[in-house]
Protein backbone atom coordinates (compact mmCIF):
# COMPACT_ATOMS: atom_id res chain seq x y z
CA UNK A 1 0.00 0.00 0.00
CA UNK A 2 1.27 3.38 -0.94
CA UNK A 3 1.00 5.64 2.38
CA UNK A 4 -0.08 9.63 1.29
CA UNK A 5 1.62 12.46 2.96
CA UNK A 6 0.44 13.40 6.23
CA UNK A 7 -2.02 16.91 5.81
CA UNK A 8 0.03 19.79 5.93
CA UNK A 9 -0.56 21.30 9.47
CA UNK A 10 0.96 21.03 12.44
CA UNK A 11 -1.87 20.02 14.57
CA UNK A 12 -2.72 17.45 17.19
CA UNK A 13 -5.84 16.45 19.11
CA UNK A 14 -5.90 15.20 22.89
CA UNK A 15 -8.89 14.36 24.12
CA UNK A 16 -8.89 12.54 27.70
CA UNK A 17 -10.92 12.86 30.93
CA UNK A 18 -10.48 11.43 34.59
CA UNK A 19 -13.43 10.32 35.73
CA UNK A 20 -12.67 6.79 37.69
CA UNK A 21 -9.65 4.31 38.41
CA UNK A 22 -9.18 3.09 34.99
CA UNK A 23 -9.53 6.60 33.08
CA UNK A 24 -6.89 8.12 35.86
CA UNK A 25 -4.06 5.74 34.61
CA UNK A 26 -4.95 6.74 31.29
CA UNK A 27 -5.28 10.66 31.69
CA UNK A 28 -1.70 11.14 33.34
CA UNK A 29 -0.04 8.49 31.14
CA UNK A 30 -1.50 10.93 28.47
CA UNK A 31 1.10 13.81 30.03
CA UNK A 32 4.00 12.13 28.67
CA UNK A 33 2.17 12.34 24.92
CA UNK A 34 1.22 15.52 25.46
CA UNK A 35 5.08 17.02 26.71
CA UNK A 36 7.01 14.40 23.33
CA UNK A 37 4.45 16.47 20.79
CA UNK A 38 5.25 19.86 22.29
CA UNK A 39 8.76 19.30 22.50
CA UNK A 40 8.91 17.93 18.33
CA UNK A 41 7.21 21.08 17.65
CA UNK A 42 3.71 19.98 17.67
CA UNK A 43 0.66 22.41 18.75
CA UNK A 44 -1.38 20.38 20.76
CA UNK A 45 -5.03 21.14 21.40
CA UNK A 46 -6.84 19.61 24.10
CA UNK A 47 -10.16 18.67 25.05
CA UNK A 48 -10.45 17.45 28.44
CA UNK A 49 -13.06 15.81 31.28
CA UNK A 50 -16.08 17.85 30.72
CA UNK A 51 -14.90 19.60 27.67
CA UNK A 52 -15.25 16.71 25.83
CA UNK A 53 -18.35 16.74 24.33
CA UNK A 54 -19.87 16.32 20.64
CA UNK A 55 -20.40 20.09 19.99
CA UNK A 56 -16.64 20.63 21.18
CA UNK A 57 -15.16 17.81 19.51
CA UNK A 58 -16.79 19.26 16.14
CA UNK A 59 -15.72 23.07 16.92
CA UNK A 60 -12.00 22.04 17.67
CA UNK A 61 -11.55 19.62 14.15
CA UNK A 62 -13.45 22.29 11.98
CA UNK A 63 -11.21 25.27 13.77
CA UNK A 64 -7.63 23.11 14.16
CA UNK A 65 -8.08 20.26 11.72
CA UNK A 66 -5.42 18.63 13.38
CA UNK A 67 -4.12 15.31 11.55
CA UNK A 68 -3.69 13.47 13.95
CA UNK A 69 -6.69 12.45 17.08
CA UNK A 70 -5.95 10.95 20.07
CA UNK A 71 -9.45 9.72 21.54
CA UNK A 72 -9.40 8.61 25.46
CA UNK A 73 -12.24 7.96 27.27
CA UNK A 74 -14.95 5.19 27.50
CA UNK A 75 -16.38 3.46 24.30
CA UNK A 76 -19.14 1.54 22.96
CA UNK A 77 -18.69 -0.93 19.37
CA UNK A 78 -20.18 2.79 17.92
CA UNK A 79 -19.02 5.40 19.51
CA UNK A 80 -16.61 7.04 21.99
CA UNK A 81 -18.17 8.51 25.11
CA UNK A 82 -17.83 11.29 26.90
CA UNK A 83 -17.26 12.82 30.48
CA UNK A 84 -20.30 10.99 32.02
CA UNK A 85 -19.74 7.88 30.42
CA UNK A 86 -23.26 7.68 28.41
CA UNK A 87 -23.27 10.51 26.11
CA UNK A 88 -21.96 10.02 22.23
CA UNK A 89 -18.78 12.20 21.44
CA UNK A 90 -17.84 10.10 18.07
CA UNK A 91 -20.49 8.55 16.51
CA UNK A 92 -20.56 5.89 14.12
CA UNK A 93 -22.52 7.50 10.57
CA UNK A 94 -23.55 10.84 12.52
CA UNK A 95 -20.25 12.50 12.90
CA UNK A 96 -17.38 10.26 12.71
CA UNK A 97 -17.53 11.96 8.81
CA UNK A 98 -15.43 14.67 10.99
CA UNK A 99 -12.31 12.06 10.93
CA UNK A 100 -11.73 11.84 7.32
CA UNK A 101 -8.25 13.05 6.63
CA UNK A 102 -6.92 12.32 9.71
CA UNK A 103 -4.99 9.49 11.59
CA UNK A 104 -6.94 8.36 14.87
CA UNK A 105 -5.92 6.46 17.62
CA UNK A 106 -9.01 5.80 19.97
CA UNK A 107 -7.96 3.82 23.87
CA UNK A 108 -11.61 3.19 24.14
CA UNK A 109 -13.22 0.11 24.45
CA UNK A 110 -14.65 -1.70 21.03
CA UNK A 111 -14.42 0.82 18.36
CA UNK A 112 -12.75 -0.88 16.31
CA UNK A 113 -14.74 -3.02 15.15
CA UNK A 114 -18.20 -0.87 13.46
CA UNK A 115 -16.96 2.63 14.82
CA UNK A 116 -13.16 2.36 13.48
CA UNK A 117 -14.77 0.44 10.20
CA UNK A 118 -17.38 3.16 9.49
CA UNK A 119 -14.81 6.26 9.93
CA UNK A 120 -12.66 4.39 8.03
CA UNK A 121 -15.42 3.75 5.16
CA UNK A 122 -15.66 7.84 5.13
CA UNK A 123 -12.15 8.48 4.91
CA UNK A 124 -10.51 8.38 7.60
CA UNK A 125 -6.34 7.64 7.04
CA UNK A 126 -6.07 5.41 9.55
CA UNK A 127 -7.85 4.03 12.65
CA UNK A 128 -5.99 2.23 15.53
CA UNK A 129 -8.26 0.84 18.25
CA UNK A 130 -9.60 -2.17 20.14
CA UNK A 131 -11.95 -4.76 19.19
CA UNK A 132 -13.03 -5.53 22.78
CA UNK A 133 -12.03 -4.02 26.07
CA UNK A 134 -8.96 -2.38 26.85
CA UNK A 135 -8.16 -3.96 30.11
CA UNK A 136 -4.95 -3.56 32.41
CA UNK A 137 -4.07 -4.77 36.18
CA UNK A 138 -3.39 -2.14 38.43
CA UNK A 139 -3.22 -1.07 41.90
CA UNK A 140 -4.92 1.26 43.65
CA UNK A 141 -2.27 4.19 44.25
CA UNK A 142 -3.25 8.08 44.64
CA UNK A 143 -2.80 10.34 41.30
CA UNK A 144 0.23 11.37 42.46
CA UNK A 145 1.92 7.72 43.14
CA UNK A 146 0.22 6.52 38.94
CA UNK A 147 3.85 6.32 37.97
CA UNK A 148 5.06 3.95 40.57
CA UNK A 149 2.75 1.38 39.61
CA UNK A 150 5.22 -1.63 37.37
CA UNK A 151 2.15 -3.75 37.60
CA UNK A 152 0.02 -0.96 34.89
CA UNK A 153 3.17 0.36 33.15
CA UNK A 154 3.06 -2.09 30.97
CA UNK A 155 0.08 -1.94 28.76
CA UNK A 156 0.52 2.07 29.51
CA UNK A 157 3.44 2.27 27.61
CA UNK A 158 2.22 -0.32 25.26
CA UNK A 159 -0.70 2.04 24.42
CA UNK A 160 1.58 5.59 24.30
CA UNK A 161 3.75 3.72 21.73
CA UNK A 162 1.54 4.46 19.03
CA UNK A 163 1.35 7.94 19.43
CA UNK A 164 4.76 8.37 19.99
CA UNK A 165 6.24 6.72 17.37
CA UNK A 166 3.71 8.89 15.00
CA UNK A 167 5.00 12.03 16.78
CA UNK A 168 8.76 10.78 16.31
CA UNK A 169 7.72 10.62 12.04
CA UNK A 170 6.73 6.50 11.64
CA UNK A 171 3.48 6.05 9.95
CA UNK A 172 0.54 3.66 10.99
CA UNK A 173 1.67 0.96 10.27
CA UNK A 174 5.12 0.92 11.48
CA UNK A 175 3.57 2.62 15.08
CA UNK A 176 0.95 -0.13 15.41
CA UNK A 177 4.12 -2.83 14.69
CA UNK A 178 6.24 -1.03 16.90
CA UNK A 179 3.63 -1.12 19.68
CA UNK A 180 2.90 -5.11 19.07
CA UNK A 181 6.18 -5.65 19.24
CA UNK A 182 6.31 -3.98 22.79
CA UNK A 183 3.85 -6.48 23.59
CA UNK A 184 5.94 -9.09 22.63
CA UNK A 185 8.71 -7.74 24.66
CA UNK A 186 6.59 -7.42 27.96
CA UNK A 187 5.64 -11.26 27.66
CA UNK A 188 8.93 -12.58 27.46
CA UNK A 189 9.63 -10.41 30.62
CA UNK A 190 6.95 -11.60 32.51
CA UNK A 191 6.92 -14.84 31.00
CA UNK A 192 9.92 -15.81 33.00
CA UNK A 193 8.82 -13.82 36.35
CA UNK A 194 7.47 -15.88 39.15
CA UNK A 195 5.48 -13.40 40.89
CA UNK A 196 1.87 -13.52 41.89
CA UNK A 197 1.13 -10.79 39.42
CA UNK A 198 2.77 -12.34 36.38
CA UNK A 199 -0.37 -14.65 35.72
CA UNK A 200 -2.59 -12.04 35.30
CA UNK A 201 -0.38 -9.70 33.81
CA UNK A 202 0.73 -12.17 30.93
CA UNK A 203 -3.24 -12.95 30.45
CA UNK A 204 -4.27 -9.03 29.69
CA UNK A 205 -1.23 -8.72 27.77
CA UNK A 206 -1.86 -11.97 25.33
CA UNK A 207 -5.27 -10.28 25.20
CA UNK A 208 -4.56 -6.73 24.34
CA UNK A 209 -1.61 -8.40 21.61
CA UNK A 210 -4.74 -10.07 19.87
CA UNK A 211 -7.64 -7.11 20.18
CA UNK A 212 -5.11 -3.51 19.67
CA UNK A 213 -6.19 -3.39 15.40
CA UNK A 214 -5.45 -1.28 12.55
CA UNK A 215 -7.55 -0.41 9.46
CA UNK A 216 -5.53 1.83 6.71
Amino acid sequence: MIWLEMPNNNNVLICRMNHDEITKYIYHWADIIKTEAELLGFNVVELNNEHFDESRFRSIIEEYDPFLVFLNGHGSEYSVKGFDKETDVVLRCKNDHLLRDRIVYALSCHTFSILGRSAFNKGCKCYIGYTHRFVFPFQVFDEDRIFEDEIAEPFMQISNEIMLSLLRGANPEEAYKNSQKLIVTYLDHWQKQTSGDSYVIVKWLNFLKRTQRIIL
